[in-house]
């Protein structure tokens, strides 16, 4: 078992899930309702500057809180509990706990102390009842079928689940239009890779599909994809769309259940 990875996704998952929050309910101004000092706040700014400088060929995350410690997320929940997150995680005594555990083994995986058996076991129950616990209130609020959690690309691009907006005169929920406009100038030649991630309440296999121009593609269980762009791809506007689906008869959107897509621009060579 992968401890570290499974940390590293259930705190990012974390991560994703409370901006997403925080954005539903305050909107642009959620920064200054996470419940941190404003010295906190400058320090994730001052790291993230800190990583633009050492990354500059490369992608940076430009989400604020993808800077701050996992400490830092435990106080956001505790300080916007009643009014956010007591319907997701339930018991706050319980939720801290977890994160006290959790904290614990991070900071011995960190120092490359092997964990023992029963202890890569405590960690994987913790990180995978944290994560049900995400998708149970995703779900919920999105229905039966499988969501695409979060899609990033290797230029820095990255797209979190929208908030679950009510059409009254239909009675339908539906999601904000899950679309990336990227504004990234590619070239033939240009690689560019993405990651889909995604949750079934029913913890249900999922597959996923890459088409272009809205273009079906075919079917895989890997969350991973490749585009290379040629010759064929220049045009003004290019449109990628990632579909995800069940395995199970019946879908949200005919043959799938979930997409994103992402538009980039493509021009010739020089």
């Amino acid at each position: 078992m992968n401890i570290t990875q499974s940390l590293l996704d259930t705190e990012n998952a974390l991560r994703d899930f409370t901006q997403v929050l925080l954005q539903a309910k305050f909107g642009e101004e959620w920064i200054i309702h996470l419940g941190i000092t404003e010295d906190r706040v400058n320090q994730w700014k001052s790291r993230m500057e800190e990583e633009r400088k050492s990354q500059r060929a490369g992608a940076v995350e430009e989400h604020l809180l993808y800077y701050a410690d996992f400490y830092d997320l435990q106080k956001i929940i505790e300080k916007n509990w009643e009014q956010l997150f007591k319907d997701v995680f339930f018991d706050l005594k319980a939720l801290q706990t977890y994160f006290d555990k959790l904290q614990d083994f991070r900071d011995q995986d960190a120092h490359r102390r092997e964990l023992l058996l029963f202890q890569q076991n405590l960690v994987m129950g913790i990180c995978g009842e944290i994560l049900s616990l995400l998708v149970k209130y995703r779900s919920n609020m999105g229905g039966h079928f499988p969501q695409i959690e979060s899609a990033q690309d290797s230029l820095g691009s990255l797209l979190l689940p929208g908030p679950i907006v009510q059409f009254t005169l239909t009675k339908k929920v539906l999601r904000l239009v899950p679309v990336v406009l990227t504004e990234k100038v590619l070239r033939p030649g240009d690689e560019v890779e993405f990651v889909i991630t995604a949750s079934d309440m029913e913890g249900g296999e999922i597959e996923f599909a890459m088409g272009k121009d809205f273009c079906g593609g075919k079917w895989q269980k890997d969350n991973h994809f490749k585009w290379r762009i040629d010759d064929s791809d220049i045009g003004k506007k290019t449109d990628l769309t990632f579909y995800i689906r069940s395995m199970r008869k019946h879908h949200a959107m005919g043959d799938y259940d979930d997409f994103v897509n992402f538009s980039y621009n493509l021009i010739p060579k020089r």
